[in-house]
């Protein structure tokens, strides 16, 4: 069964982080688009930039991160055609794996995908330091704290 007030919670936070990334991306002059797979994607000159939006519970940030690859993972390769030569993943959350859980953050580092994270204080946005190096060309404002 399906709490209908979860839902809605989940669909505010979900649309709350996409606006945010679509504005970082528009500061930048980029482009963001979205089809019914893909829930955002900017492109900037030879390289493609493939989002994926999780709103989450605490305990539930491990599966939705495990969405999130799996997710970015299948785009990359069904859209490969239409994407530019280089293509770069970022799973984008409600909040921060912290806890018994922060090791998630190293995990995407290690898998080459970008984290960025909304702050629970405001609506500010945060990543990785392997996320700032791999958005650096793409999206520089992420090279600063709370973006």
């Amino acid at each position: 069964e399906i709490d209908p007030a979860a839902l809605e919670r989940a669909n505010s936070q979900h649309f709350l982080v996409e606006q945010l990334i679509c504005e970082l991306c528009k500061e930048r002059g980029l482009r963001p688009k979205t089809n019914k797979h893909i829930d955002l994607v900017v492109d900037c000159k030879d390289t493609s930039l493939l989002f994926e939006m999780k709103s989450s519970s605490f305990d539930a940030i491990r599966s939705q991160l495990r969405r999130a690859v799996s997710q970015l993972l299948e785009y990359r390769y069904l859209y490969s055609r239409k994407l530019k030569e280089n293509v770069l993943l970022c799973a984008v959350l409600e909040r921060r794996p912290r806890r018994g859980i922060a090791w998630l953050t190293g995990y995407l580092d290690d898998l080459g995908i970008g984290l960025i994270w909304k702050n629970d204080q405001d609506n500010r946005l945060n990543c990785t330091s392997a996320t700032k190096k791999l958005l650096h060309d793409v999206l520089p404002q992420t090279s600063t704290k709370d973006f």
